[in-house]
């Protein structure tokens, strides 16, 4: 039988073509984009919590007969719970232990345990979500795994799409076929996602700004929304038949999103440490402990003596600290031997019932906390000038904060002697990933033995691997807040000032590299160093975390690092981005506008090279946009002004509806339209940038976190028209929104200044209508509050301290309160003084207004003084005016 190769594929016999490599099976693409260490029964969580067997038997049961039954015996049964509760309540556990009772009785669809301190990027991003969930469902059942499998085949660019795509294409899709068919058994079970708090945001480093204002990436929140808003969609399809358990801690966005007021349809809310004691929990963990060491220690069964485990029992009342030093006793190379130490435990009644009394109330439920309180108290010491035995750490262990700032600093203390404490705990505090022990040491320039002496101290905190090529971890997110919060972590405190090291020595670790090889980052299949890889990953992250940071002498040596990396990759987009964003940072430091003008060339060049339809043409457009808008405000030219307004529209057009960043480019849009308005009045740019942010707003329901931005522009938008049009329908519309705004904004949110701005000058419009006295005060108490917020010298000090004028006059004039008038008078003095100078464009406006100010108390006091200084005022005026 003759036979003949056709192609590279395919072989011929008897004129009948038999393919020899067949198609890939569709679901192939779908296991390659899934987060393996996110199953509840992954390798990479074999040492995650459990609960122990006799323990959380209630908790456990109710999640379980919902699950099965769901809520019968309510009017609108949700197919939603949320189970919350502070940092170490036990949720992951009790997740954990569910998710293998599911999984046994067959009932489990899928589980997602997000992970911050994973080594693993998917277990920490959203990216791979949607894939791994379709992906565990898939195995559920062949009808629909099947129904999967051809929507992958039918869909073959949807693992490029977002979220709410796949979970559409790759879950809700085929569900509905399988629903609608009615083959087969009922599909019922449990989705569980644990931890969704500390899912981390995508970030896109090749980027220095989103546009007018400067947010270079998503935050957590905005990604942590988003897997919510595609849960919740899920949840309310009607063909959708499994129950969905979310676990996290009750931060802001997970309590706004399932405010039963705000989304009374979604879910139902589970508070562990409140509908669940901890205490009873803690009490059984004595004896089933106490028993492992015993056999641990190949004790005999006779040992410990009849009755001992009972007084432990009682001894420790229930006190999961006491059990836990006990324990550990065995385990801290103390030389008596185990009969001997056992009867000394007994005898010595350490600690005493006040003070385990005192430790329960203090740990309130925390297994985290009562496991890292134990660690302080039994820690082996290593200082030498440090002698405390654990009965001298156990009161203060008493006076640690519960939010586990107190445990953080008597830990890191332990350390604060050693050489180049500072550098490493602010470099791990501050990095965008984690990295080895020995990557750390690489980008400070230092052994690793140092890095590995200061951190081997902290282990109670921080997560050393045995290995120096495996990433240091946080034991708990919290942490990294107490770093970076001055008031809390006092001299441990990661000042953003370090970012700037990290910045230039990325630069450096990256060029090494580079002059080892040139084609390091543009040949595929090459293999890249750790260091390499982060610094081309996150540099930009470190340059917009040292913002206003830098000093001359580090923007110098950045920008010869830039041009040298330049060098060896010419023509290349990244490096001339990265360059231009040193430039443009130090223009917005410095107030260059050479800089500024060298960041837009090289934000053009890199423009050039990805040229229409580029896939990341969208990222060189932003930045130039940033630039252009940044320029425009500087110089006020109007070129510049209109370039910006072509560069977002063309990005507003790669980002269409469901794009995550589409709601920026709208609001972008809508801010360069607004500032058009401005110069020229145009009401068309007004009402344009109006329609924008409306859509942004509805991009970003509550919770989302860009929610009272979006508020604030477009409120202070529409009281703009209302100053053109006087419907006052508008102005109520404004207020709403900015009150919604402010309330969003509690102090000291950065963007608070402006909300209260845009809210007293609407009150100002309203009284000049209504002549209701109440919106004065309110605007007066507003302005007041916004001086408050930008001190002296604040560069947007001097528009509050106008409006501010502005409004006590006119409460002058109402009251003849001669208070008011003084105020007025006194920040229009601070106006002319400290920011409109001899040769501001608007020093002759408030020269005008002081002396009409002094004019009034002229009239009112006589002072004769006011005459001469209104005398001189008005020539002043006179002369910058003629």
């Amino acid at each position: 039988m003759a036979s003949s190769f056709n192609n590279a594929h395919n072989f011929r016999i008897n004129n009948n073509v038999v393919n020899v490599n067949p198609s890939p099976d569709p679901l192939s693409k779908l296991e390659a984009r899934i987060a393996t260490g996110a199953f509840h029964d992954s390798d990479e969580r074999c040492d995650a919590p459990k609960c122990h067997p006799e323990t959380r038997l209630a908790v456990q049961n109710n999640l379980y007969r919902w699950i099965v039954e769901g809520d019968a015996e309510m009017e609108q049964p949700k197919k939603t719970k949320w189970m919350t509760g502070p940092a170490g309540t036990g949720k992951t556990a009790v997740m954990g232990s569910l998710a293998d009772r599911c999984a046994k009785d067959g009932i489990l669809g899928a589980t997602f345990f997000f992970a911050s301190w994973s080594s693993s990027i998917s277990r920490r991003r959203k990216t791979d979500f949607v894939t791994t969930v379709a992906y565990q469902l898939a195995q559920h059942r062949k009808d629909l795994k099947n129904a999967i499998s051809t929507a992958m085949e039918e869909n073959p660019t949807v693992l490029k799409k977002n979220l709410h795509v796949q979970m559409e294409t790759l879950v809700l899709a085929p569900l509905r076929e399988i629903v609608h068919r009615s083959e087969g058994p009922e599909l019922r079970g449990a989705i569980i996602v644990d931890g969704l708090d500390e899912c981390e945001a995508e970030q896109y480093h090749d980027t220095t700004s989103t546009g007018p204002r400067a947010t270079p990436t998503r935050t957590n929140a905005q990604d942590q929304l988003e897997i919510l808003q595609v849960l919740q969609a899920a949840s309310l399809d009607p063909c959708f038949p499994f129950r969905i358990l979310i676990a996290s801690r009750p931060e802001r966005i997970f309590r706004e999103f399932f405010d039963p007021d705000i989304n009374p349809t979604f879910a139902q809310k589970l508070d562990l440490n409140v509908e669940h004691n901890a205490d009873a929990d803690i009490t059984l963990f004595l004896g089933a402990q106490f028993d492992l060491i015993r056999r641990r220690f190949n004790f005999p069964s006779s040992w410990p003596p009849p009755g001992t485990i009972r007084t432990l029992v009682e001894n420790a009342s229930g006190q999961f600290i006491y059990a836990a030093t006990v324990i550990r006793l065995f385990d801290t190379g103390h030389r008596e031997p185990p009969m001997a130490l056992l009867e000394a435990i007994l005898k010595m009644n350490w600690p005493t019932q006040i003070e385990r009394r005192k430790l329960v109330k203090h740990i309130g439920g925390s297994f985290i906390f009562a496991s890292a309180v134990f660690k302080f108290i039994m820690a082996v010491n290593t200082e030498a000038n440090d002698p405390r035995t654990p009965m001298d750490r156990l009161p203060l262990a008493l006076e640690m904060n519960p939010g586990l700032d107190g445990l953080y600093a008597q830990t890191l203390a332990r350390s604060k002697h050693l050489p180049r404490f500072s550098d490493i705990i602010s470099t791990i505090a501050l990095l965008s990933e984690p990295l080895s022990t020995s990557a750390v040491a690489e980008l400070l320039g230092i052994q690793i033995y140092e890095v590995v002496n200061v951190l081997v101290n902290l282990q109670a905190i921080i997560q050393v691997p045995g290995t120096d090529d495996i990433p240091v971890t946080l034991c708990h997110t919290s942490l990294r807040d107490f770093l970076t919060t001055q008031s809390r972590s006092g001299d441990f405190f990661a000042h953003p000032s370090h970012h700037v090291r990290l910045y230039l020595r990325s630069l450096e670790c990256e060029l090494n590299y580079l002059q080892q090889d040139p084609e390091l980052f543009v040949r595929s299949g090459k293999q890249i160093p750790a260091i390499a890889d982060y610094a081309d990953r996150y540099l930009i992250d470190h340059l917009n975390g040292g913002r206003g940071c830098f000093k001359p002498s580090e923007y110098s040596s950045a920008i010869h690092l830039c041009r040298e990396a330049l060098a060896l990759q010419p023509g290349t987009p990244k490096p001339i981005s990265v360059l231009a964003g040193v430039f443009r940072n130090r223009a917005s430091q410095i107030g260059t506008l050479t800089d500024l003008d060298r960041a837009i060339s090289l934000y053009r060049e890199a423009l050039k090279l990805r040229p229409s339809p580029h896939p990341n043409r969208s990222i060189p457009l932003n930045n130039l946009g940033s630039a252009l808008l940044d320029r425009h405000w500087l110089t006020g030219n109007m070129v510049d002004l209109e370039e910006a307004i072509s560069v977002y529209s063309e990005l507003l057009e790669l980002r269409p509806s469901l794009h995550p960043l589409r709601s920026d480019s709208l609001n972008n849009l809508g801010i360069v339209l607004l500032s058009r308005h401005k110069r020229t009045g145009s009401t068309a740019d007004l009402e344009e940038a109006i329609s924008l942010l409306r859509e942004a707003l509805g991009h970003r329901p509550s919770p989302h976190p860009d929610r009272s931005f979006s508020l604030n522009t477009l409120g202070g938008a529409i009281v703009d028209r209302h100053g053109l049009t006087g419907i006052m329908a508008d102005l109520e519309e404004a207020m709403f929104l900015l009150r919604e705004a402010i309330k969003l904004q509690p102090y000291p949110h950065p963007y608070r200044s402006y909300s209260l701005t845009h809210l007293g000058t609407a009150l100002d419009h309203r009284h000049r209508h209504t002549g209701t006295l109440a919106d004065l005060e309110e605007a007066i108490v507003l302005h007041r509050e916004t001086l408050e917020l930008r001190p002296s010298p604040h560069p947007y000090r001097s528009s509050p301290l106008r409006s501010l004028v502005a409004s006590l006059q006119a409460m002058y004039k109402e009251t003849h309160a001669l208070s008011y008038l003084q105020e007025a008078i006194a920040h229009c003095e601070e106006l002319l003084a400290a920011h409109c100078p001899v040769g501001h464009r608007d020093r002759a406006y408030d020269l005008h207004q002081l002396s009409s100010l002094l004019q009034m108390r002229f009239d009112a006091t006589k002072q004769e003084e006011d005459l001469a200084k209104i005398t001189a005022l008005k020539e002043e005026a006179d002369r910058l005016s003629a």
